[in-house]
């Protein structure tokens, strides 16, 4: 997001990288919740242009609570991040990237399935440490 052309601003949030220099504004990153039947924004973090979405996210998912559903884009998904927000009690429900391989634990009658995830291919292998 473009803020204010201030040197305070841009000392803060910085000002993002072009093919020609730099952008005209200083920019922030904000990643937050949105309620989808009110559209109210929660759980908001601030960051500069540099600051990853991810990192932000991990600051974030403190927000979520037991009976909440927190969709997630593919951009967020990792074994991390999942167990911090699995441990809030929330419901998850996060797409992943084609290169994401889950094994097919349970299929469901709907066509979908249960799988686990695991923190590196090698504890896949093994079966162990997974997170439902």
């Amino acid at each position: 997001m473009d803020v204010a052309d201030t040197p305070d601003n841009e000392a803060t949030f910085g000002r993002p990288g072009s093919g020609r220099g730099h952008s005209g504004y200083p920019q922030l990153r904000i990643v937050c919740f949105a309620e989808t039947g009110t559209h109210v924004l929660f759980g908001a973090e601030v960051g500069s242009c540099r600051q990853g979405e991810r990192t932000l996210a991990r600051k974030v998912v403190r927000h979520l609570q037991t009976g909440m559903l927190c969709l997630a884009d593919r951009g967020f998904f990792g074994f991390a991040l999942w167990q911090q927000a699995h441990q809030t009690g929330a419901d998850l429900l996060w797409r992943v990237s084609l290169q994401v391989v889950l094994p097919r634990l349970k299929p469901l009658p709907d066509g979908s399935y249960l799988s686990k995830i695991y923190p590196c291919p090698h504890d896949a292998s093994g079966r162990s440490r997974g997170a439902c």
